[in-house]
């Protein structure tokens, strides 16, 4: 049977065990079953949608090994895009894979029969770095207690999440994994295929789903959706400590017969937030790790923005980023290391930074504030991959990577000057509240890759990060900043942008540079990597400068390395990101910096087959 023929394979059963080719079924007798809806892989066609989900790599692996060391059943996905048939998605199953909710409530039932409560693991992929087990069972999290969402079921017991999900939060806390609950994903939308284990389809006419709300509403079925961050799923310690732990959870912890009679009330029908809820409170997410709010800087920002700091060393060829999400809407940090061989390492998590006047943090990253005195911090686990300009297909990207568990990141950057409030904004309070933001100063520090020493040393830039796209919605956008010495004036920073929007005939242009005594503005005449699209290599820049007098320069750029991204754009297609550390020719002067190259593109194209 042929791959492409999603169509066909969904709605029959024509393997010879009945299963499509794509589906994995593993036998056991263990009162659990687990799913990995996503277990499968890109088409190559993917590429031409707009907006393509990334499959969750390796938890098919995980499920099948799960299921082998507890004796347990699974079905896996082994093969199927989620872009021509998402699993986890109801209305879509419901349509053109029926049968496979058939099969599961079949499997359910044969667990029932033998008087024992049934548990589902739904197995997902999270794709941020940082070491983090998110669990959903239809709540969420807020100011660190749980909630129920209205119009949401619950589905799992309180005595399943205070018994077996605590302590699989216990186990991994120990071992510096964070568990959050419904942090990002909650599994509490009706179309989730975890809702199909509460009684919220009591009525439905498809048989399988009425017989399983049904016995959900008895307290029979326990259900949780796991989503594990890339370094649980890459091959690695943490993926061991991962499985192992939840080996060690559900190992004989499961033979729980059923009671004769009784019911387990549901959550959240028509309700915020009830009494059986606020009980739940007792297991705290900010043990887990979880970042709450800060409320002083709440409402500082009128729209989200990206601020951090970035540096190259151009002796020991390092180029580094490390950015916080900020404003309504920011929820995230990132640090991002690229070397001279073109390989990339690659640190994310989410979650709202904790911010005060003195820095930013989040998880292992921090960024810190005292005086002219700028201090970054980093230890932790980072992906590596041999070659940036991968990442324009994430999945692809994370196929191979491989986690780099030991990365510490320590700099201290001295500024240079006050900071410029830039592009016509006034500073604020402290520096990362108004993103636009410039400074810049000499940077001293170490980079650690295991055992691996680099001493660093270089010029640094603070303000609004080249990583973001920002809310604008542009066709294409050129920015750069490069640091000099100055030609005998000091040390200076030059920054420029150059922004073509589809309202506006001709494209804008800023121009800022700024030193210990100096500030001067103007505007960039040309700007021209040689990469004929954005999400290509870019081997050389040129551009010209002209300052407000009439003064002008030209800037010639080669790059050092270069990070190629793929990320959706507002009101539909996307942005192909070139962005990258590169040395600069000024007036015969060398200069090191950075720069970004982004274009819209709209793909055309959609996957045959039922995707909805």
């Amino acid at each position: 049977m042929a791959f492409d023929d999603v169509t066909a394979c969904s709605v029959s059963m024509e393997a010879e065990n009945g299963l499509p080719a794509w589906l994995r079924m593993v036998e056991g007798q263990a009162p659990i079953l687990f799913l990995a809806p996503h277990g499968g892989r890109a088409e190559l066609n993917c590429r031409t949608l707009p907006n393509p989900r990334v499959n969750d790599l390796y938890t098919a692996e995980i499920a099948i090994e799960l299921a082998h060391r507890l004796g347990a059943g699974a079905l896996v996905n082994c093969a199927l895009d989620r872009n021509r048939l998402d699993l986890n998605r109801l209305d879509q199953v419901m349509r053109h894979a029926p049968w496979f909710v058939e099969l599961l409530a079949e499997r359910v039932e044969s667990i029932l029969k033998a008087g024992q409560r049934a548990t589902l693991v739904l197995l997902h992929g999270w794709n941020v770095v940082e070491p983090r087990l998110d669990l959903g069972v239809g709540l969420k999290t807020r100011q660190g207690r749980l909630y129920t969402p209205a119009g949401s079921f619950r589905c799992a017991r309180e005595a399943f999440i205070e018994g077996p999900l605590r302590r699989l939060s216990e186990l991994l806390e120990a071992e510096e994994i964070a568990v959050t609950f419904g942090l990002r994903y909650p599994a509490a939308d009706a179309n989730n295929l975890a809702q199909i284990f509460t009684p919220r389809h009591e009525s439905h006419e498809a048989s399988a789903l009425a017989r399983l709300a049904e016995q959900s509403a008895a307290g029979r079925i326990d259900a949780v959706q796991m989503e594990l961050s890339a370094t649980l799923r890459l091959p690695g310690r943490m993926r061991t400590q991962y499985i192992d732990a939840t080996v060690r959870t559900f190992s004989g912890t499961l033979a729980e017969t059923l009671p004769t009679g009784g019911s387990v009330s549901h959550l959240g029908h028509g309700t915020a937030c009830d009494e059986p809820a606020a009980k739940l409170a007792r297991f705290n997410p900010a043990r887990a790790g979880w970042s709450g709010p800060f409320s002083p800087g709440r409402g500082a920002f009128h729209m989200p923005h990206r601020y951090g700091i970035e540096f190259f060393d151009a002796n020991a060829m390092v180029g580094a980023m490390a950015s916080f999400d900020l404003g309504r809407g920011g929820a995230g940090a990132r640090a991002i290391v690229m070397l001279g061989d073109g390989t990339v390492l690659m640190f994310t998590t989410q979650g709202v930074p904790l911010a005060s006047a003195g820095g930013l943090a989040l998880g292992p990253l921090s960024l810190g504030f005292a005086g002219h005195t700028v201090r970054l911090d980093f230890e932790g686990p980072m992906l590596a991959v041999a070659d940036g300009r991968s990442y324009l297909e994430l999945e692809s990207a994370l196929a191979g990577a491989a986690v780099c568990e030991n990365v510490c990141l320590h700099c201290e950057v001295q500024l240079v000057g006050e900071p410029e409030a830039g592009m016509g904004r006034e500073p604020r309070r402290a520096p990362w509240q108004d993103g636009c933001a410039l400074g810049f100063g000499s940077l001293t520090g170490e980079l650690r890759l295991g055992h691996r020493r680099l001493a660093l040393e270089a010029g640094a830039r603070l303000g609004d990060t080249l990583s973001g796209l920002g809310s604008e919605d542009f066709v294409s956008r050129r920015r750069f900043w490069a640091i000099s010495d100055g030609n005998g004036r000091g040390p200076s920073l030059v920054w420029a942008e150059m922004t073509e929007a589809a309202s506006e005939r001709t494209p804008r242009s800023l121009l800022c540079e700024i030193g210990r005594d100096m500030r001067r503005r103007g505007r960039v005449s040309c700007f021209e990597p040689d990469a004929a699209a954005a999400g290509s290599a870019v081997s050389s820049l040129t551009i010209a400068l002209r300052f407000d007098g009439g003064q002008s320069e030209i800037l010639n750029g080669t790059p050092a390395a270069v990070l190629c991204l793929s990320r959706p754009a507002p009101n539909g297609g996307r942005f192909q990101t070139s962005i990258g550390f590169a040395t600069f020719q000024r007036a015969r002067i060398d200069s090191y910096g950075m720069f970004e190259y982004s274009r819209r593109i709209q793909p055309a194209g959609e996957l045959s087959g039922p995707r909805d």
